[in-house]
């Protein structure tokens, strides 16, 4: 299943870069991706995104993979608050992406109340995944295979192997 679905998602992504499908001769040629790992930290240990695989399918057809130098930015997670953000952009194949998400605690839990991202449209439209999505003890890190699809069906966020930690470390104060 993962396999078929990597080949779908990079066979997309290959499409549209090459301008079609390819079932008309177009020379686009069906092959498995490699896995695309990313870490992601915020604070250092406030919020840590690591997964073994990650893509991310855009309404207009872009595939990206975290590749390239991330910037990481937040906020919260600071000493006596319950919410906080992990925010990251990068480029990639000279498509520039930002994927934001929202975490809240409480009652000895935590979750992520949003993810969103740019569509990958030049006009730079926000995709939001309403959640709460990974919930776990505080303390305690998420773990396992994500795929969160838009209700629009035309855009997804996919992890193979996530390990999500966050309110690991209580930032000070700004």
């Amino acid at each position: 299943m993962l396999r078929g679905m990597r080949r779908a998602i990079w066979f997309l992504g290959m499409a549209a870069a090459c301008g079609g499908g390819g079932e008309d001769g177009d020379g686009v040629t069906l092959v498995d991706a490699p896995p695309s790992p990313v870490t992601w930290d915020y604070g250092p240990g406030a919020a840590i995104v690591r997964a073994a695989d990650f893509s991310l399918v855009t309404s207009v057809g872009i595939v990206l993979h975290g590749a390239g130098e991330p910037s990481i930015t937040g906020s919260g997670f600071t000493t006596g608050t319950d919410n906080g953000t992990l925010e990251v952009e990068w480029t990639e194949n000279a498509n520039t992406m930002r994927l934001y998400f929202y975490f809240a605690r409480a009652n000895g839990r935590w979750h992520v109340s949003q993810v969103q991202h740019w569509d990958g449209s030049e006009s730079r439209n926000w995709v939001y995944y309403a959640g709460p999505h990974f919930d776990s003890a505080v303390g305690q890190p998420f773990t396992g295979d994500v795929d969160l699809a838009h209700e629009s069906g035309d855009n997804s966020v996919h992890f193979r192997g996530l390990t999500l930690t966050a309110f690991g470390r209580e930032l000070p104060p700004p």
